[in-house]
């Protein structure tokens, strides 16, 4: 059983190997006949960027001449021309391929090679026109950047002498408001000294004034302490005047006391001064035997006193009588 099973799986094994092995022969001829193709598509690919390359060494370098390659470039630049040859011969031996297939595209670069130059140049010959056309360009905005860096310079300067004027115009301006300033200040101390000169002429009239005041309130005191003890006594105007009429009597008293007090007052200030001129002279007059010679000058003052003839009847009158009760200042 185990033997029948076996045969009848090799059977239908063999059969699926049979069909795939026809369709591998088939894909097979098909894919040799594209891997070809791409072969020789890589090759010319590959051939034509080489060239590429070499000419542009060959540009860059500035070479014209095989004989001035490097070894190396020798070596590769046969090599591309043996492969390009076999190509050549590749496609001459079948004529049916020939007939069937295109003109390889190998051949056509390779046959094209100098035009290829032609263009490599050309494209040259334009990148080098666009670069003096920049250049060109650059140079135009170097002239117009320079000639903008010179106005630009110009109107900083012209900005700036502007500033210089405005300023200097301030200043005379400032220096002619300061000396104006000046010449009112010199005014308002000519004022100020007139002030003070009025000042101190007003002071001195007060000072006057004050003194004057001081005069009257000390008349005014005896005037009225004189009021007050004016009924405690009575002079005795008969030996003074004659007999009148007891009211004109009445009146002259008035004005006779008042011509007292104001005499009075007088008198008074007369004293102070003695006074002030004794204190500088010294307590004994400058003399040494002042208790000796103390009647004389108590005389003298009496001789004043008794030298007024209006005073010496005064004295005579009733005033000694009263004298107990009033005692003056």
């Amino acid at each position: 059983m185990k033997e029948g099973k076996q045969k009848v799986v090799e059977i239908h094994g063999d059969s699926k190997n049979n069909k795939r092995t026809r369709e591998k022969k088939k894909n097979s001829a098909d894919n040799n006949d594209q891997h070809n193709e791409l072969l020789k598509y890589k090759q010319s690919f590959y051939i034509i960027r080489k060239t590429i390359n070499l000419i542009k060494n060959h540009y860059s370098n500035k070479i014209n001449k095989t004989d001035t390659l490097r070894e190396r470039e020798r070596k590769h630049l046969s090599h591309l021309k043996r492969e390009n040859v076999l190509l050549e011969d590749k496609v001459s031996l079948s004529q049916k391929e020939a007939s069937l297939m295109k003109p390889s595209r190998c051949t056509f670069y390779a046959e094209h090679v100098e035009e290829l130059k032609k263009i490599y140049t050309e494209q040259i010959k334009l990148k080098n026109n666009k670069i003096e056309n920049l250049q060109d360009e650059l140079d135009k905005m170097r002239k117009a950047t320079e000639s903008e860096v010179e106005s630009n310079s110009t109107r900083i300067l012209k900005l700036r002498e502007d500033q210089i004027e405005r300023l200097s115009q301030q200043l005379d301006s400032i220096n002619g408001l300061y000396h104006k300033q000046v010449d009112s200040n010199k005014k308002l101390m000519k004022e100020i000294e007139e002030l003070n000169k009025s000042i101190l002429y007003l002071n001195n009239k007060i000072q006057e004034e004050k003194n004057n005041r001081d005069n009257v309130r000390r008349r005014l005191k005896y005037y009225k302490r004189y009021t007050k003890n004016k009924n405690r006594f009575k002079l005795n105007f008969d030996m003074v005047i004659g007999d009148e009429e007891s009211g004109r009597r009445d009146e002259e008293g008035d004005i006779c006391v008042s011509v007292l007090c104001h005499l009075k007052t007088e008198l008074d200030m007369i004293d102070e001064e003695n006074k002030k001129k004794a204190d500088k002279k010294g307590i004994n007059h400058g003399d040494n035997n002042w208790n000796k010679n103390r009647n004389k000058y108590i005389d003298k003052d009496r001789i004043k006193i008794q030298g007024n003839n209006f005073f010496q009847k005064i004295f005579e009158s009733n005033y000694k009588k009263k004298k107990k009760k009033f005692h003056p200042i």
